[in-house]
């Protein structure tokens, strides 16, 4: 029978440990690549989309009037875009180049060029409503592009609700606290570290007033609503129980995901710090 040592055990357990913590950083990238390539591909559909809508409009006009002016099919261009120029009147053909059948045609159309308008013909009509109904459809669809960026905009502007901390139901072991921290790093190891190390700074009080995580305030962006629910019922509740003497609060905002601020201030007024706008925010 083979016996380790504690030491060694204590070494086999570590190094368990930190393996755990690396397959779950992998799984996370993975996790981060897949939303990425999903993202991309409801980019492309929609862009495969609006193209189909493009193109369909442009065979329908195409062929309308093809039909109506008895047009060989090669006279019309293909849709091109990515090449679209803007639109300038064209000047009318001389008349020696002109066919019999059309000329009768291009005279009255000259004619009516800076004359009264007239009431449309069938085919006209036909051919405006045709563009009509195009132009809408185009208009509809910029108007949502807007109404979407719009609804970002607005999410940009939102406030900052403050969020009430719950009390701890459980203690959060440290394989938890870990597997959070990462989950929420998403991969970033330099994410990571910094969160861990203003957690723990704050967890057991300064141990030196220049130290870079002495900040009273962190900003954590992209979080899910899953991880933004833990940290409000795990993280927040056990900083407040280890540090009796901060005033923790805790601040949520919506936008791409959730943003947590987490605000700690001592709670004598001797050692009171100001709760300006102006007050140093690290952003993780």
């Amino acid at each position: 029978m083979l016996f380790r040592s504690s030491a060694q055990i204590a070494d086999l357990t570590q190094e368990n440990e930190r393996l755990r913590l690396l397959l779950a950083l992998e799984q996370a990238n993975t996790k981060v690549l897949q939303n990425k390539v999903i993202d991309l591909q409801l980019t492309l559909q929609h862009e495969t989309l609006d193209r189909e809508v493009l193109e369909q409009e442009y065979t329908n006009l195409k062929n309308f009037i093809r039909t109506t002016f008895q047009m060989p099919d090669q006279t019309l261009p293909r849709l091109s875009i990515g090449s679209v120029l803007p639109y300038t009147k064209p000047k009318s053909p001389p008349l020696h180049r002109v066919s019999l059948n059309a000329k009768p045609l291009l005279l009255t159309m000259m004619e009516e060029e800076d004359g009264p308008v007239k009431p449309l013909s069938n085919s006209a009509t036909e051919a405006k409503e045709l563009l009509d109904r195009s132009a809408a459809i185009l208009q509809q669809l910029k108007r949502s592009t807007k109404l979407e960026e719009g609804q970002r905009t607005v999410k940009i502007q939102e406030e900052w609700t403050e969020e009430p901390i719950p009390a701890l139901n459980s203690n959060i072991n440290s394989t938890e606290w870990n597997k959070l921290l990462v989950e929420w790093a998403q991969g970033d190891a330099r994410k990571f570290d910094y969160l861990s190390k203003w957690l723990t700074h704050h967890l057991n009080g300064p141990s030196s007033s220049s130290s870079p995580y002495g900040s009273p305030r962190v900003e954590l962006k992209s979080m899910t609503p899953d991880v933004l629910d833990r940290f409000l019922k795990l993280i927040l509740p056990k900083l407040r129980i280890a540090r009796p003497d901060l005033d923790v609060k805790c601040f949520t905002k919506d936008y791409v995901g959730h943003s947590l601020r987490i605000v700690v201030e001592n709670k004598s007024p001797r050692y009171s710090r100001p709760s300006s706008s102006l007050a140093s925010i690290q952003e993780c």
